[in-house]
């Protein structure tokens, strides 16, 4: 697994819905990647700064992460993987 096909599958990744294989495809890949295994940490550190202000600030409406995650996929798309 490359670091393009890795990236497109870490929010899948980070919930745990993928098939055993990939997900130890990505786990070697995180393992031996510095740079994707940051952007995996960065991830993470984003979802639960979230959990933690959707908890404490319930008032505040927060995006749909898949959406957003779509948005990323159409924007690389349209603009080349840019």
């Amino acid at each position: 697994m490359n670091c393009i096909e890795s990236l497109k599958l870490l929010s899948e990744y980070y919930d745990q819905t993928l098939g055993e294989n990939v997900r130890e495809e990505i786990t070697f890949h995180l393992s031996d990647c510095p740079p994707c295994h940051g952007l995996y940490r960065d991830l993470q550190l984003i979802i639960e700064a979230a959990n933690i202000l959707r908890e404490k600030f319930e008032v505040v409406s927060y995006p749909d992460e898949n959406i957003i995650w779509r948005r990323i996929e159409v924007t690389r798309i349209a603009t080349g993987g840019r």
